[in-house]
């Protein structure tokens, strides 16, 4: 017996009635279609009913009760995938795959035929790696598997060189094929070409195991479920430094992975170990920056390899970077002495105007006599009245600061407001002077 179900519809067949096609709704109506010959299995793909024989393709609109057929090649094995149907027939000296696509009727749509030495039993699945659908076929004495790219015509055929002559299992894992023999897993990326990334140590997987998605495999007989997911930060380790960031964003590696990468990739930099196109090509691979600004803001070199790095990274990137990279080359422009060079960022507006940057230039105004200034002008060009850069000076806590801004801008404060402002002030000898200054002025 085997068995689909389509929508609210069961079809099936019965082991003692194999030529006859069952369907039954939800409601218990019952219809049944001849066969010229014994099903051997049964699948289904939005309104249709796809039953292969020995000898023949049936399909069946269910929406219309059309049941049509068309005739293969003698057959060996067969997979299903999507719309397509994949027949394989093995023969002396080649093996030839059909695929058969499902559109108001089966079409014929791509035939490949690959000579063979071997009657030895054909490694055949079908797998889909992001938006493409391949025919996996290997044959254990050649070490050479071939995967085929479903298709209306016959786009790519490539070849995979896999280290053991055995039976192989396949499966897609972070969008990497993953072939299995015994407990040897090749890895491979597939673009234009297939590239090997890897040679990983399987667990003991059995052929016991029945894939039963891209990646999910079940043991009927020990009723276990393994799933397999690649590791992406080991893998890329054996990579080149531009070549691991660009495998890691290739592959929508999760962004912790991505920031340490790219972290051991900076130290490596630091340490003298890559040159620093290297670094330029990383920071041009891709518009999405967000990892990169993550893991500048995490670096902690010297100042001076830290500015020369950052710069390039600013001048080099046209997307938005956010405010705490700026923060960390003010920060380490200032304690490594590189006021005029900050000075240059700022007056060219190479800084951008930011009020978390306006904060972070007012908190360094003791090591540098300019920021307090080019902080005002910024939040001023931002359009911030003077109550608003009063009230941001007195959320971050700069109370003796927030007062000398209302004096020298004559902003008009209560003496409930000046006096609760005065006792914020720790400073002594500053509370003092503000003392004097408010007294000699009659500000209160």
């Amino acid at each position: 017996m085997t068995y689909c179900v389509i929508k609210n519809t069961i079809a099936y067949t019965l082991i003692n009635q194999p030529k006859k096609i069952l369907l039954l709704t939800k409601e218990g109506n019952k219809k049944v279609f001849e066969c010229s010959e014994s099903i051997i299995a049964l699948d289904s793909y939005q309104k249709y009913v796809i039953a292969i024989s020995s000898n023949y393709l049936f399909y069946l609109d269910t929406n219309e009760d059309r049941f049509r057929s068309t005739k293969h090649r003698p057959l060996t094995g067969w997979k299903w995938i999507g719309d397509c149907v994949i027949t394989l027939t093995q023969m002396k000296k080649s093996i030839i795959y059909e695929t058969y696509q499902l559109c108001e009727a089966l079409h014929l749509i791509q035939s490949l035929t690959i000579p063979t030495t071997s009657q030895e039993k054909i490694s055949f699945d079908v797998i889909k790696i992001r938006e493409s659908s391949w025919i996996f076929s290997y044959q254990g004495n050649n070490k050479i598997a071939h995967l085929i790219e479903i298709g209306p015509q016959l786009k790519r055929v490539l070849e995979l060189h896999v280290p053991v002559n055995s039976y192989a299992q396949v499966a897609v894992t972070g969008g990497l094929l993953l072939i299995m023999i015994n407990s040897i897993g090749v890895l491979y990326e597939i673009n234009n070409t297939a590239n090997k990334i890897a040679i990983v140590k399987l667990p003991p997987f059995s052929l016991n195991n029945l894939r039963i998605n891209h990646n999910q495999f079940i043991n009927f007989n020990e009723q276990t479920i393994t799933t397999l997911k690649a590791d992406f930060a080991l893998l890329s380790q054996s990579l080149l430094p531009a070549e691991r960031y660009s495998f890691l964003l290739r592959h929508s590696a999760p962004q912790r992975v991505l920031q340490n990468a790219l972290l051991s990739i900076f130290n490596d930099f630091a340490k003298g170990n890559i040159d620093f196109e290297t670094l330029k090509d990383i920071f041009t691979i891709s518009s999405e920056s967000s990892a990169i600004s993550s893991a500048l803001v995490d670096w902690r070199p010297e100042p001076q390899v830290y500015c020369y790095v950052m710069i390039e990274f600013i001048c080099s990137n046209k997307t938005k970077i956010p405010p705490p990279v700026y923060c960390r080359l003010i920060e380490s422009l200032i304690n490594d002495g590189q006021t005029s060079r900050l000075l240059m960022l700022l007056q060219y507006h190479i800084i951008p105007d930011d009020e978390i940057v306006a904060l972070q230039l007012v908190s360094m105004r003791e090591k540098c006599d300019f920021a307090y200034q080019f902080a005002m002008d910024m939040l001023k060009r931002m359009n911030k009245n003077n109550n608003q850069i009063l009230q941001i000076l007195i959320a971050i806590g700069d109370y003796a600061e927030a007062l000398i801004f209302c004096i020298s801008h004559k902003v008009q404060l209560s003496n409930h407001d000046i006096t609760s402002l005065l006792s914020q002030v720790k400073n002594p000898v500053l509370l003092f002077q503000l003392n004097q200054y408010l007294q000699n002025n009659n500000t209160n």
